[in-house]
């Protein structure tokens, strides 16, 4: 079991051509993931994996994946779309702990950040998704969850 941080940056609910409309706790485009450096974690994650969630400001709340679904994206008029990756999974703590905050805790502690958080610790670079973290890492991340 890995457990990976994750920018939800994206709809957590879509069309699909393969099962219809699916709601799950993320959707990334696959193709794109493995183009860009800071999302290619995201194509690592795998059903008993756990995801702390974070968007820009907060970590919002960690969860276990069930079910990873690959499929195609179909607009309103049926047209097919893009390939998708939909993280299904249950939620086992939520939070309310600013990013920075829990950076601030990282660097005081000599843990190093992880790569998708920008060097300052206030927030996300650019095209950031997903980075699969250490022990320590996850540890103080989660740390601010309930």
């Amino acid at each position: 079991m890995s457990v990976f941080l994750l920018y939800l940056n994206t709809a957590q609910k879509v069309d699909t051509v393969e099962h219809g409309m699916v709601r799950g706790l993320a959707t990334a485009n696959p193709a794109t993931c493995e183009t860009r450096a800071l999302a290619r974690d995201y194509l690592a994650i795998e059903a008993g994996d756990e995801i702390i969630g974070c968007n820009g400001d907060g970590i919002r709340w960690q969860a276990t994946i069930d079910e990873v679904i690959d499929a195609t994206l179909q607009d309103e008029e049926g047209e097919v779309g893009d390939p998708v990756r939909i993280l299904k999974g249950s939620l086992t703590a939520r939070g309310g702990r600013s990013v920075a905050a829990a950076c601030k805790r990282m660097k005081d502690n000599g843990i190093e950040l992880p790569e998708i958080i920008n060097s300052r610790g206030s927030g996300f670079k650019q095209g950031a998704l997903a980075k699969r973290l250490t022990d320590e890492q996850a540890e103080e991340l989660a740390s601010g969850l309930s």
